[in-house]
């Protein structure tokens, strides 16, 4: 399958995937639009209602879609479909066909990431306290892969569609349910409010915000199995096994944290009286710091994992099972994270002293790692497992360049390569005899190696085709370049 086919392949899948995304968009409208009326006059659409005065500012933008978010959708929906039918003219794989495929993405998908877009926008320096530890975290993330590692605008891709398109799709189709769960429940917050009754109107209130927040939690991980699995498709001359589809998944689950990290800080600051007695400097603890690689990571993580597993099946029946599985399982994690959290928090809080040293260093962020920790151990191990593998399929391909006589790859590179230890300590070597420039000129010519290497793990069980064979070539004369110049740091 030459490169553009591949292309065109994994665009029609990502189009299939915005097709669902954007249809269930529109059961929400639907629903939305059948909803039991409450009061005369009342919009089509809850979205088209006015906002209502009084209160904080934030918690309506916690509650209310964006009327221009939801107009661009309507629109950009036109301009998809229209895209769609002028591609399917053009022949497939061809450059005309693919440009079309991509701009009716842009056009179905682009418009959920205002929502994201908008939040980051307004609160820009709470987004940019979050930066360092976001970063950090990705380069973590990248760090984790040995042997191979997936290029950055893959794990940037990841990134970006976790928090524009995974985040928006979701708030976009919560927010329209929200409307939607408050009408059914209309009637009994209308008679509470008549008869002044505080208690029942407050507990049904937090009834349609469970329910929500219940819709919000199991559609999220829906979403960002999309994007990880349109990824694994264009992934054609890389590995794809359990550590791809777990850096994957992370990187997507991280981008979800962000945007989630500032509109939290911000609200749960503005209205940290009226919910849970939070405060922003709270919020940026737990989030940002204390569980900002569990949560969406670690479940997003777990569904990559699957995924890309299931991508390796020849067995298309067993493939579709363990997709499935791994979608059911990270969703399964998702809404467990939010019920269990909240019912220990509702159990212990009586007990402590909300806000204090104690509940903010140990009980709160106790509480969410107790439940995460399952999780966290299994990923823990899902690493392990495919770096061990990882080692021994990257020792066969090093040997097989080594054996090609090129001199590329010498016993020596083997060893260094496939051992973590003994790399640090060649490494260690280099700094003393040759400082910063020789580590950095040594872990070139590692990673171009590394790249050779993984050339003959993807292409060991095909014929390669001209292409591929080129694409050698050129990763063999890069390692000689570099071996040229850094034959000293390593001896």
């Amino acid at each position: 399958m030459s490169v553009a086919e591949q292309v065109d392949r994994a665009q029609l899948r990502a189009l299939f995937i915005a097709r669902l995304m954007v249809g269930f968009y529109l059961l929400e409208i639907l629903l939305n639009l059948v909803r039991p009326r409450l009061v005369d006059h009342e919009p089509s659409l809850t979205v088209l209602a006015p906002v209502p005065e009084g209160g904080s500012g934030d918690a309506q933008r916690l509650f209310h879609l964006p009327q221009l978010v939801f107009w661009a959708v309507l629109v950009a929906l036109g301009i998809g479909l229209v895209l769609q039918f002028v591609a399917m003219r053009h022949p497939a794989g061809s450059r005309q066909a693919i440009v079309l495929t991509r701009a009716a993405l842009v056009a179905l998908l682009g418009p959920f990431a205002l929502i994201p877009l908008t939040i980051v926008g307004q609160w820009l320096p709470i987004a940019l306290l979050c930066v360092p530890t976001t970063v950090a975290a990705l380069l973590l993330i990248n760090g984790l892969q040995q042997y191979t590692r997936l290029p950055w605008p893959v794990l940037v891709s990841a990134f970006a569609w976790g928090a524009l398109v995974v985040w928006g799709f979701a708030r976009a189709c919560s927010s329209m349910a929200y409307g939607t769960v408050t009408a059914y429940l209309g009637q009994d917050l209308a008679e509470q409010t008549a008869n002044l009754d505080l208690a029942g109107l407050v507990s049904d209130q937090f009834t349609v915000l469970n329910v929500v927040i219940l819709h919000l939690t199991v559609l999220t991980p829906l979403a960002a199995a999309g994007g990880v699995a349109v990824l694994l498709i264009l992934l054609r001359r890389q590995v794809i096994d359990v550590v791809t589809g777990l850096a994957i998944g992370a990187a997507t689950g991280l981008g979800v944290t962000l945007v989630e990290s500032v509109l939290f800080i911000k609200l749960w600051g503005s209205l940290s009286s009226f919910f849970t007695g939070a405060t922003g400097g709270f919020e940026f603890w737990v989030r940002q710091v204390v569980t900002l690689l569990t949560g969406p990571v670690t479940f997003f993580a777990l569904l990559g994992a699957g995924l890309a597993v299931a991508f390796e099946l020849e067995d298309r029946r067993r493939a579709r099972l363990l997709a499935a599985a791994s979608i059911m399982a990270a969703v399964g994690a998702n809404v467990a994270n939010e019920l269990v959290t909240g019912w220990l928090s509702h159990l212990l809080r009586p007990h402590l002293a909300v806000g204090g040293a104690f509940d903010t260093l140990i009980v709160s962020p106790g509480i969410l790692l107790l439940v995460e920790a399952p999780f966290v151990v299994l990923v823990g191990l899902l690493l392990r497992s495919g770096l061990r593998t990882r080692a021994v399929r990257a020792r066969a391909a090093l040997t097989t360049e080594m054996g090609s006589g090129s001199g590329a790859v010498t016993p020596a590179d083997v060893v260094v390569l496939t051992d973590p230890a003994t790399r640090a300590w060649v490494t260690v070597g280099a700094a003393r005899r040759q400082g910063p420039a020789g580590v950095r000129a040594l872990r070139r010519l590692h990673r171009a190696q590394l790249d050779l290497g993984t050339w003959h793990w993807v292409s060991g069980s095909r014929n390669p085709e001209p292409e591929d064979v080129a694409e050698r070539e050129r990763l063999r004369a890069r390692v000689l370049a570099l071996r040229s110049g850094t034959v000293e740091a390593q001896s």
